[in-house]
């Protein structure tokens, strides 16, 4: 669930704030692209954790047929 809030925070990050409103002047530091890239990296990182906990999980309890 909290996933999918992450996912929501990003979308809403990138399409509230644009660089259009000051053409010229960019925010380095805290802008939204920023964020968005920050949040993306976080969502790949838990990704990737949760492909590593279902591969180990299935790994470790292998179906018997």
């Amino acid at each position: 669930m909290a996933r999918y809030s992450l996912v929501v925070l990003r979308v809403l990050f990138s399409s509230s704030r644009t660089c259009l409103c000051d053409v010229g002047k960019f925010d380095y530091v805290g802008s939204s692209h920023q964020w968005w890239h920050i949040i993306a990296v976080i969502l790949f990182i838990w990704w990737h954790d949760s492909g590593l906990q279902l591969l180990t999980f299935r790994l470790s309890h292998p179906c018997h047929t």
